[in-house]
């Protein structure tokens, strides 16, 4: 089966010859999706603070969170081996989460 579309201008193709009306173009969420990444961006850094997107389970969330934590603090021991050793690794773990937190 095909369907013919008319084009009202090019603009309605994209770079591959897909025709794209204005519910299907590339962007149109953009708002939503922004949203979307901030909240998942905040509870990532600050979980303790910050709510989970509605839309994902807080068990995934937490996945996400702690992956992050963990890569972060992972390149802060390498990256300051003496400054860990130095303040033990409890005022560490609280600097590290303190960085993911503000950054």
């Amino acid at each position: 089966m095909s369907v013919q579309v008319k084009l009202q201008d090019k603009k309605d193709l994209d770079r591959k010859g897909v025709v794209h009306t204005s519910q299907t173009r590339p962007g149109n969420n953009l708002p939503t999706f922004r949203a979307v990444q901030l909240e998942f961006s905040a509870y990532i850094r600050n979980p303790e603070v910050n709510p989970p997107p509605a839309d994902i389970e807080p068990r995934r969330m937490q996945v996400y969170a702690d992956l992050f934590y963990n890569n972060i603090k992972s390149f802060l021991d390498g990256a300051f081996p003496v400054s860990r050793r130095l303040l033990g690794e409890q005022r560490w773990r609280e600097l590290a989460r303190e960085f993911v937190h503000q950054h």
